[in-house]
């Protein structure tokens, strides 16, 4: 009977301050919540979502991106976000539980935008959302504005994976960062978002600078084979393997500043 009217009190509680009881499957989307300062909101989590590192005390209720219905349902949730390209097959069976879902794009910095706004409305904070994404735009605009012409900018590679070799095409937000930073991408003629590419295809583009997420756990190979030896990034040891790979392969409120690394990676400032 106590059970019974705490759990009435809580739903009259969400419903007097409108409030939801959000469930958030992936990691960019939880950063989001915090940036706008609506994680009172936020009674579950993926697995993954570790940043900023204060959520590790949200109860789990999935992997990333795919949710675990029992956990998740014990935590009357009111509704689950999570992103739109790897998670819409999910989305019935949570609905199926009287659940909302909502997906979000994740594929350029424009749909991090909109995303912005969306989260905004259905947390109720669209004042802090608007200010968000004046910020956020405001800094692109700042990038776009301070980044060299494409003929003096150097030729970058991310690779996501090093065996295979997964590289990022123009399709991705991570292009974008690059020519936000100033870099040009060696892919930047692949109409892809990610794909896999030859050693051929990277020895012939000559990258001047190499950025390795640690995911890859590619460097012993590379430092290894003959064949990148002849690659410009490697000859002058521009090969950064230390950056925090969510700075990169989050699109979130963390973003602006994967720009920023990258635009010193770029551009260092030369040592007296």
């Amino acid at each position: 009977m106590r059970f019974q009217f705490i759990t009435i009190l809580l739903l009259l509680v969400v419903v007097v301050n409108g409030a939801e009881r959000v469930v958030s499957l992936t990691p960019n989307l939880t950063e989001l919540i915090y940036k706008l300062k609506q994680e009172h909101q936020l009674s579950g989590r993926s697995s993954a979502c570790d940043y900023p590192p204060e959520v590790k005390t949200v109860p789990v209720a999935g992997e990333f991106a795919k949710p675990s219905l029992e956990p998740l349902a014990a935590l009357r949730p009111t509704l689950v976000v999570s992103e739109s390209t790897r998670s819409l097959k999910h989305a019935e069976a949570v609905r199926n539980l009287g659940i909302k879902f909502v997906s979000f794009p994740s594929e350029t910095i424009e749909d991090y935008l909109s995303n912005i706004a969306t989260m905004g409305k259905l947390l109720n904070c669209p004042h802090a959302a608007a200010k968000l994404i004046t910020e956020t735009q405001t800094k692109l605009d700042a990038f776009r504005k301070t980044a060299p012409p494409p003929d003096h900018r150097p030729k970058v590679l991310i690779l996501i994976s090093a065996s295979p070799l997964i590289t990022v095409g123009k399709r991705s937000y991570i292009h974008e960062m690059i020519e936000l930073a100033g870099g040009r991408n060696i892919a930047a003629g692949v109409e892809q978002n990610y794909f896999t590419c030859s050693m051929e295809f990277v020895v012939e583009q000559q990258p001047d600078i190499m950025i390795i997420t640690p995911m890859t756990g590619g460097m012993n190979r590379i430092e290894n084979d003959p064949a990148w030896q002849t690659i410009p990034a490697i000859k002058n040891k521009r090969v950064h393997a230390e950056i925090d790979p969510s700075m990169i392969c989050r699109l979130g409120p963390r973003t602006i500043e994967g720009i920023t690394i990258m635009r010193k990676i770029f551009y260092p400032v030369p040592k007296n």
